[in-house]
């Protein structure tokens, strides 16, 4: 390559490395009713294997009422879900994310979020 290709290419290097953070808007991730390939490709930490299990949830216990409340999901925990909670959605027009949910109130305090049967607990 020549000189100038050279310089060429490093400028549209730079140009696109300082580019990528503008244009790279942040995703939002419903949870309550994305499938499979959305979870795998949106949230950090989440395979094919932790996405089908939260689908799974959400088909047993229905939709997830806190952000937090994915901690319930077999396989996923605080840190993953604490990687993902900027894009993490529970409507399609939802703006504000939840920071006191149930679950996160008594996992926080050492208790089981759910009963023995696999429900969640009801907390009054």
């Amino acid at each position: 390559m020549t000189k100038k290709s050279w310089l060429w290419l490093s400028l549209c290097l730079m140009v696109s490395l300082i580019a990528a953070p503008v244009l790279a808007l942040p995703m939002t991730v419903n949870i309550n009713s994305a499938d499979v390939e959305t979870l795998t490709s949106q949230l950090k930490g989440i395979g094919p294997g932790k996405a089908a299990e939260i689908v799974k949830y959400r088909e047993k216990f229905g939709p997830f009422r806190e952000v937090e409340d994915i901690v319930l999901v077999k396989g996923i925990g605080w840190k993953t879900m604490e990687a993902n909670r900027e894009v993490i959605r529970l409507r399609d027009d939802d703006s504000a994310l939840s920071a006191d949910g149930d679950a996160a109130k008594q996992m926080n305090s050492g208790k089981d979020a759910s009963t023995s049967d696999g429900m969640k607990a009801d907390p009054s």
